[in-house]
């Protein structure tokens, strides 16, 4: 692929895309930013330091997936590289007391939302393109409170483990990037740590790894230090 990148990041609202949107805008790749809401796609794009393409949509569904898909390479033309950075509010509460429905919910919006895109989107991938899934810590790590992030994070790790497996030689990169790390992002920055990552770190690490994918082999990546970020090797 060319330097001059087309890429669509969906979550693009949230903490981690915002950043990932920046950075990508900064080295001056195209970009289409995918939300749910209006607001925070604006908000998005006003902050996105330079002139951005939206695309309002989500992946609860899979025809909801397709059509996201469908109108960011209307906008782009082709996209080289997909990044999806979608998270729900997280649920603080011993898992003991939490309803089943809303451990479903944390999984069906974390997980199944990332595999409806890479069944809709990975065989419409171009060879040599990138697919990303921005996964969490607490994949590795228990947090007591928070079981349902915690499942949802380690299916997510698992989920791509298994299809890089069953698609061994697809000519599409397949990585998914687990951040290790508290996230300084644009709703917390007055109360962030100074050892925590922020969005933008974060998005210029995403960026090293669709600029140069065969550099950060996987298909799982872990994002721990800002002394890792954009150094192939360091997970």
């Amino acid at each position: 692929m060319s330097d001059a990148k087309r890429v669509l990041v969906i979550g693009a609202s949230g903490m981690v895309g915002r950043g990932i949107v920046r950075m990508a805008v900064a080295r001056g790749w195209t970009v289409a930013a995918a939300a749910r809401g209006r607001d925070g796609l604006d908000q998005c794009a006003a902050d996105a330091g330079g002139p951005i393409e939206t695309v309002l949509g989500d992946l609860a569904s899979d025809a909801g997936a397709r059509r996201l898909f469908d109108q960011a390479s209307g906008l782009l033309g082709s996209i080289d590289a997909v990044v999806v950075s979608v998270s729900l509010p997280m649920i603080n509460r011993p898992l003991l007391e939490t309803p089943a429905a809303d451990v479903l919910a944390q999984i069906d919006g974390n997980v199944l939302g990332s595999l409806r895109a890479l069944q809709a989107m990975l065989p419409q991938l171009a060879p040599g393109s990138v697919f990303l899934g921005i996964g969490g810590g607490m994949a590795d790590f228990i947090v007591p409170g928070y079981g349902p992030v915690a499942m949802s994070q380690a299916a997510m790790r698992n989920m791509f483990r298994m299809v890089a497996r069953e698609n061994r030689g697809h000519p599409v990169h397949l990585r998914e990037l687990l951040v290790a790390s508290m996230v300084n992002g644009h709703s917390n920055r007055d109360s962030a740590a100074p050892e925590w990552l922020t969005d933008d770190e974060i998005g210029r690490h995403v960026c090293a790894i669709l600029a140069e994918p065969e550099k950060f082999t996987g298909p799982v990546l872990t994002l721990r230090t800002r002394e890792e970020i954009g150094v192939a090797g360091a997970a």
